[in-house]
């Protein structure tokens, strides 16, 4: 179901279009029982295997809580026939 998520938001970035993604992570790739549905690395690899360029890394922690979160910056190539 994250697979296809992923997916689709990738299909929304236009080419030459950026990504911001802030989301929760964990540290296994064990799936979640129940919500909020933090991303494991893999899921996030998604988005890589799907076109998209990682510009930049954020990870802190969600003060409150001290929930392990990112922010990620992702660019979309822009097509050759474009330019």
């Amino acid at each position: 179901m994250r697979s296809c998520a992923i997916s689709s938001v990738s299909c929304l970035v236009a080419p030459g279009g950026t990504l911001l993604l802030i989301t929760r992570v964990r540290d296994t790739e064990d799936e979640p029982s129940v919500p909020p549905w933090a991303l494991s690395d893999l899921e996030l690899k998604q988005f890589d295997n799907l076109g998209l360029e990682q510009v930049e890394k954020l990870v802190f922690l969600e003060s409150e809580l001290d929930v392990k979160q990112v922010r990620i910056e992702y660019k979309t190539h822009i097509p050759h026939f474009a330019l």
